[in-house]
């Protein structure tokens, strides 16, 4: 009957610390895409760099080798957008109104690029726009949309400080409800473990069937909670395909594996936990 109860009192702290995982492994994959989806958005922004008018092809090739080595520039980003090119994509956009005025090409040569994450910023970008303008004096100016990257600055800080907020509430539930629940599974227990302690057994020996049972219950509750949430990442990848350009398998790597040693960790340490208080009550106290 033992065996019994205490198989049931395991089977449901199983199923509140498998719970908790999953939901910590939810907050922190749902924190990871967020932060790849900003930094995705910040490093589409367009930077243009406009040239003045009669520059030679020596000075853009200059301009253009100096970009391509640039640190703060993002990876084959870099196009150049002629004035023709530019006056005839608007002339696309506004139809026939526009070739009615007969307009003399008011566009200028550019360069479009993107920049990593890091440098998106106002005073950067700033820096960046100065320092051009003054090694190349070909250069017009540069544009980019400050409001947009300040928005974007601002939101990733705030989203930094929620997520930190939240992750921290739900690891002191996640502590409080794993070590409740294996109290309860050893409750029962107290009788056992005290007697044997009385016999003269050590508590190396007390402890380590519990410990590895721990251990184990640990391990499978992680199985559990990883393989529902990387069903969830498929099912959610697979009607969201776009999400696949900002997936970052390491770093989900990291999570899942990290859910198997905090599954374990505080399975153990809650069990020698409440194994340690059984040992040190005293046997009036048992009841």
């Amino acid at each position: 009957m033992k065996r019994h109860k205490l198989s049931g009192n395991y089977f449901f702290a199983g199923i509140s610390v498998t719970l908790v995982l999953f939901m910590l492994g939810l907050f922190a994959l749902i924190f990871l895409q967020a932060n790849n989806l900003l930094t995705y958005l910040r490093e589409n922004v367009n930077i243009i760099a406009e040239l003045k008018r009669d520059v030679t092809p020596e000075q853009k090739a200059t301009l253009e080798n100096y970009l391509r080595k640039a640190p703060y520039l993002k990876a084959e980003s870099l196009q150049f957008i002629s004035k023709e090119e530019a006056f005839r994509q608007m002339q696309e956009e506004f139809g026939e109104e526009l070739e009615m005025l007969d307009l003399v090409n008011p566009m200028y040569d550019t360069y479009v690029f993107h920049v990593k994450s890091a440098f998106l910023d106002a005073k950067t970008l700033s820096r960046i726009r100065t320092s051009l303008k003054a090694r190349f004096d070909f250069v017009n100016d540069l544009y980019y949309r400050e409001t947009l990257i300040s928005n974007a600055a601002h939101n990733l800080k705030k989203l930094g400080w929620i997520s930190l907020g939240i992750g921290i509430l739900a690891a002191l539930i996640a502590l409080v409800l794993i070590h409740n629940t294996i109290r309860l599974s050893l409750q029962e227990n107290r009788f056992l473990i005290k007697t044997m302690q009385l016999v003269g057994a050590s508590w190396e020996f007390i402890s380590r069937p519990y410990l590895l049972k721990s251990a184990l219950a640990g391990f499978l509750s992680a199985i559990i909670a990883v393989a529902a949430l990387e069903l969830l990442r498929q099912r959610i990848m697979h009607g969201l395909p776009e999400l696949a350009e900002i997936q970052d398998i390491s770093k989900i790597v990291l999570i899942y594996g990290s859910l198997f040693v905090l599954g374990i960790l505080i399975y153990v340490l809650s069990t020698y936990a409440v194994v340690k208080k059984h040992l040190k009550m005293r046997v009036e106290d048992l009841y």
